[in-house]
């Protein structure tokens, strides 16, 4: 069986403290981003979520 879960893309959305602005990270693979996640809240980001991208969606600021 082949797993999938290092090809599908998540999105961590979280707001900056410093200014309030909304900041997205586009992660391959969920492990990837459940460290973007946490990184963010322990540097203090508030409202992090994370939630599986739309198929071809170019929406993400920033690649990891």
């Amino acid at each position: 069986m082949t797993d999938h879960g290092e090809t599908i893309i998540f999105h961590v959305r979280a707001t900056d403290p410093a200014n309030s602005e909304q900041v997205v990270h586009e992660c391959v693979g969920f492990p990837m981003a459940h460290a973007k996640a946490a990184e963010l809240r322990m540097n203090g980001y508030k409202d992090v979520v994370t939630s599986m991208a739309r198929t071809g969606d170019e929406a993400a600021s920033q690649t990891t």
